[in-house]
C-alpha cells in the first residue's frame, strides 16, 4: 500500500497522471459520477446534432418504457419539474447506455469505433460500480479494469470535444 501511495504522489507530481487516474484514486464515487455525467452529455449532444428527436424515434419499447417508468416516478416526487424540461438520458442506468449505443450505432459509431469494445468497458465499469455502490469488496483486478475503461472513455470524450465527429 505505501509503494503504490508513493508511486501515486510521484506521477501525481511529475504530470504523468492523467486527470481520470487522479479523480480515481482521490475519490471513486465521484469518478463514476463524473464518467457518467460525461457519458451522458456525449450521447445526448451527439444523438441530438443527428436527429433533435432520438428519443422519441426509439424502436425497442421496453427499453424506452424501463426509462419512462423512472422518469414518472422522479416527476411524481418533483412536483416543480415538468415532462418538457427531462432529458430522458440522464434516467439511464450504466447499461441502458449500452442499450442506446446499440439502438443507435450508425450514428454513434464515429465515437466509439468498435460496439464490442465499448460494451467491454461499459461492463468494467458497471461491475465495478456496483460493488462500490454496495459495499461490497472489489479486487485488483476489478479496480484496475474499471481505471482502464474509465481511461478508454476518457480519450473518448477528448477526442470527441476536440473533433466535429458526431455532427451530421
Amino acid at each position: 500500500y505505501r509503494a503504490e501511495r508513493i508511486v501515486r504522489e510521484i506521477r501525481l507530481h511529475a504530470g504523468e497522471m492523467r486527470e481520470v487516474e487522479t479523480d480515481f484514486h482521490e475519490n471513486e464515487a465521484r469518478a463514476i459520477e463524473k464518467f457518467e455525467h460525461r457519458l451522458r452529455q456525449t450521447l445526448d449532444l451527439t444523438l441530438r446534432r443527428h436527429d433533435g428527436s432520438y428519443w422519441t424515434n426509439i424502436t425497442d419499447r421496453d427499453f424506452k418504457e424501463r426509462i419512462e417508468v423512472r422518469i414518472s416516478d422522479w416527476l411524481r416526487k418533483q412536483p416543480s419539474r415538468t415532462r418538457e424540461t427531462v432529458i430522458e438520458v440522464d434516467f439511464c442506468q450504466i447499461l441502458d447506455y449500452l442499450r442506446l449505443i446499440k439502438l443507435h450505432w450508425p450514428q454513434l459509431e464515429p465515437l466509439f469505433k468498435s460496439k464490442s469494445v465499448a460494451e467491454m468497458h461499459l461492463e468494467n465499469i458497471n461491475e465495478f460500480r456496483n460493488l462500490l455502490m454496495h459495499s461490497r469488496e472489489i479486487d485488483f483486478s476489478t479496480r484496475q479494469l474499471a481505471l482502464g475503461s474509465l481511461a478508454w472513455f476518457d480519450g473518448v470524450f477528448n477526442w470527441t470535444a476536440r473533433s466535429d465527429v458526431g455532427n451530421p
